[in-house]
């Protein structure tokens, strides 16, 4: 067995309360590994249980003893877990590193507490120093502190279970006036990635109080991040009486944990948006600007004196289009996405991000890891701007300083006077106000799933909380598949923000009847919620409930009787339900206001030849087919209906064409899924076999 091995199984024993278990599984792992973190503990939680065995065995009778047994599960994963921290420590690469980098510096309460206040008082005494000294002296004021701040944050990363004095130390220098915001930020993010990668009950316990009682916006909105993305490290049976001390939190806060949780799943998307932005948005963006793509980069277009006499629409037309565009990427920031993570995702290569602190550290342009860039790069009125009113998270704006110094001395003076003028910042999205905690916390998840995305060592990484699983346990939705969460909802069944992300977790992952039920609950309360309509229709079709989703849809065009896509659905679940005729006439409307739309045309297809009007079913398909880029059930379906219709030849040809793509097998699984409709038409199993034969058949000269 491995040591990874050993810790998983001792975790699992502790999850299913066999105690007995993991203690030996733990004798076996030491045995294996005379170097492992020991002390006194496992012997002293050995002989107590022992102690309760034998009591147990002579006939005691001890009201107290599962409180006691609770305590010694709990006292044995605080071992456990000090084991594990060890052993990453002394065998994967990452954490052995991160912890020679914290054995720098001394570490004791008084001293942590002593330089992180002496910082601010030192800093605020510059201001009387001679100007003279007082660049030189800043200078090494800030290099010496991050020096400590750095290697503190490498300590507490890799630390071992806390205490209840730690937790209270913690506690008040995350709450004092006296230390500076940014060093109390960047200790919340280590404590976050320390419980991340092994739950610990007290770093917990501090976030949950960090987030309640700190007044600093950024530090109490890092503090719930954090919270709120551990919780997935939460397992009850182990720490049960987070239960209840956690649901008056949920209660206070659950319209700003449904945020986080759709803020987490923007974050995953981040790779699909910037496909879409590559797709749409920029070329957009070039064809209606000034500029235009060569090899050697971007070139101003001149323009054409003809273009106004021929076209003189044309520029207003351009203009619009290019507003059209912005507005677009403007509403995807408004709805979270992470527009920028494409763009600046192999701006994380610089030697800045080799310090690890250094991807969570709030932006100042004091941090000594710039002092060497050129100043230009950190003043003037058009970096401000961007870096305090662009929508970009922290570790983006240090990418954007170290990049932009590369290239800003090599700009001609004018633009560089007019930049640092701050005369031409108009592309910051003014109408944005990212001084608010939603903002706060999108940053900060942004930044840490630029992290757990890019740092070259993802992959010694024990847990990344952005990961995509199967099942109902998968980081993305930390929240929503929490036990806690279903406790939370069942005193609150009033509370439907939540509850509606839950069903939608159950719709993607195909679990239809759950996510019906959970649609329902929100329904009894809000009868006409068009969302949650809308995806309960979807639950049924996906449920093969199709006559409750013809009444669902029925429901929703009451409510949207504009919708062409609820038409659409309406007639879709018409035909699933054998309803063809009805869903024909339906589709034939909507084929003839909108002539272009394929789906219409297959849809109608479809249901034409389940009535067995293959002629004009047959027609349907050649006006998809020839309009270019026929799915492979296209394919399929033609074939169909030229079988149907005794065009054998027309038909192989049509399945020969599916065939290039998916190969013989799967041509045999579609007939065995069509089979009602083949039977319905005489297509025996023994026209099948042949008609699969042909398909395969390369048609001579």
């Amino acid at each position: 067995m491995t040591n990874k091995e050993y810790f998983h199984d001792i975790f699992k024993c502790l999850s299913y309360k066999q105690l007995g278990k993991a203690i030996n599984l733990m004798h076996s792992y030491m045995a294996d590994n005379p170097a492992a973190y020991s002390d006194q503990s496992l012997h002293s939680i050995e002989e107590d249980y022992t102690r309760m065995l034998n009591y147990m065995e002579q006939g005691f009778q001890d009201p107290d003893r599962d409180r006691i047994y609770q305590k010694l599960l709990q006292r044995m994963w605080t071992f456990t877990a000090n084991a594990h921290i060890g052993w990453l420590c002394r065998e994967v690469p990452f954490y052995r590193e991160t912890q020679q980098r914290s054995l720098r510096h001394m570490f004791t309460q008084e001293r942590i507490l002593n330089t992180l206040q002496n910082f601010v008082t030192e800093t605020a005494m510059l201001s009387l120093e001679p100007e003279e000294t007082r660049s030189q002296h800043e200078k090494e004021l800030y290099a010496q502190h991050h020096d400590f701040t750095r290697a503190l944050f490498d300590r507490l990363f890799i630390s071992s279970q806390w205490d209840q004095s730690q937790l209270g130390f913690y506690q008040d220098l995350l709450l004092s006036p006296a230390v500076d915001a940014i060093d109390q930020q960047l200790i919340i993010s280590s404590i976050t990635l320390s419980c991340l990668t092994q739950f610990d009950p007290q770093k917990f316990r501090l976030l949950v109080n960090i987030h309640e009682q700190a007044t600093i916006i950024e530090v109490r909105e890092r503090a719930f991040t954090g919270w709120a993305i551990c919780i997935q490290r939460l397992d009850l049976n182990v720490w049960p009486e987070f239960r209840e001390e956690l649901l008056p939190h949920f209660h206070r806060h659950s319209k700003e944990l449904a945020e986080v949780q759709r803020q987490i799943i923007c974050c995953i998307n981040a790779d699909r948006d910037n496909e879409t932005i590559q797709r749409d948005i920029m070329p957009n963006i070039l064809r209606n600007s000034s500029f235009r793509m060569t090899q050697n980069g971007f070139e101003e277009i001149e323009d054409d004196p003809m273009e106004d006499i021929l076209h003189p629409e044309a520029a207003d037309e351009k203009t619009d289009e290019l507003e059209r565009t912005m507005q677009q990427m403007i509403n995807m920031q408004k709805q979270g996405s992470d527009i920028y993570f494409g763009g600046f995702k192999q701006m994380k290569r610089y030697g800045f991000f080799y310090t690890l602190s250094n991807w969570f550290t709030p932006f100042y342009a004091q941090h000594p890891d710039l002092s060497t860039i050129s100043p230009k790069a950190k003043t003037g009125a058009f970096i401000n701007s961007v870096v305090n009113n662009g929508v970009f998270c922290n570790s983006d704006k240090y990418s954007f300083i170290l990049s932009f110094s590369s290239v800003i001395d090599h700009l001609p003076q004018e633009i560089q006077k007019l930049m640092a003028s701050g005369n031409d910042v108009e592309f910051i999205n003014k109408t944005l106000h990212t001084n608010t905690p939603m903002f706060t916390r999108l940053f900060y998840l942004q930044d840490l799933y630029r992290f757990f995305q890019l740092h070259p060592q993802k992959k010694e990484f024990v847990y990344t909380p952005f990961e995509k699983n199967n099942g109902l346990d998968p980081g993305n939705y930390f929240i929503i598949s929490h036990d806690i969460f279903s406790d939370y909802q069942n005193q609150n069944a009033g509370d439907t923000s939540l509850l509606l992300l839950r069903a939608r977790l159950f719709y993607n992952h195909y679990r239809f009847h759950e996510a019906i039920v959970n649609l329902s609950k929100i329904e009894e309360q809000e009868p006409e919620n068009v969302q949650s309509l809308s995806l309960h229709a979807r639950s049924l079709m996906g449920d093969s409930k199709f006559e409750e989703a013809i009444e669902c849809y029925e429901h929703l065009l009451k409510l949207k009787p504009e919708s062409k896509n609820y038409q659409f659905m309406h007639a879709l679940a018409l035909t699933k339900a054998g309803e063809y005729e009805k869903a024909v006439n339906e589709l034939y409307r909507l084929k003839y206001e909108d002539p272009e739309n394929i789906k219409y045309c297959r849809t109608l297809a479809w249901a034409l030849m389940s009535l067995g009007r293959d002629e004009q079913a047959e027609r349907e398909y050649e006006i998809i087919i020839g309009k270019g880029g026929p799915s492979l059930a296209d394919y399929i379906n033609a074939g169909y209906c030229y079988w149907f219709r005794g065009n054998i030849h027309k038909a192989a040809t049509y399945f020969r064409e599916y065939l290039k793509k998916k190969g013989a097998s799967n041509l045999y699984v579609e007939f065995r899924k069509d089979d009602e409709l083949l039977r319905s038409h005489g297509i025996t199993e023994q026209d099948r076999m042949m008609m699969l034969e042909l398909s395969q058949w390369e048609p001579q000269a």
